[in-house]
């Protein structure tokens, strides 16, 4: 669960031309620390834990914390905002493993909206709109926090 919903706020790495405009122009809003402020998981009692949970991004990285502020995962991430919805891989690498989380994302309004499976390597959402379902789509939304 930490990897999905952690995993689930962000970005896209592009491979040419306006592609990579646009993975540069979302990377840099991304920098910075978030919080989700919403959530939808299919499942009450999971989406009130996970509001109040934050991230911090950092160049191609996306530190997880748990309530208490402490660390608990490291992401690297890929932005595709070429894609429609744009798109965001999360990995994460542990104990020599890799495991890999395909979402979808939206900037808008200062907010970032994100969508992905909580199935290790399961498949990408292709709207915002399926939440619970067999492959166990989440949605959070997360605002961006003032740096102290």
């Amino acid at each position: 669960m930490r990897l999905t919903i952690h995993a689930l706020g962000l970005a896209l790495l592009a491979v040419a031309g306006v592609a990579v405009a646009g993975e540069k122009a979302d990377r840099e809003k991304l920098q910075g620390t978030w919080k989700i402020v919403a959530a939808n998981t299919g499942y009450a009692e999971r989406d009130r834990h996970a509001l109040g949970l934050t991230m911090k991004v950092v160049g191609d990285t996306i530190i997880s914390y748990n309530k208490a502020g402490e660390p608990e995962s490291v992401f690297s991430f890929r932005l595709d905002p070429a894609k429609t919805p744009k798109q965001i891989d999360l990995t994460e690498t542990k104990d020599g493993r890799q495991r890999t989380v395909y979402g979808i994302y939206a900037l808008e309004n200062g907010k970032l909206r994100t969508c992905g499976s909580a199935k290790v390597g399961g498949i990408r959402p292709s709207d915002f709109t399926t939440v619970g379902t067999i492959n166990e789509f989440r949605i959070y939304v997360w605002e961006k926090q003032k740096e102290r």
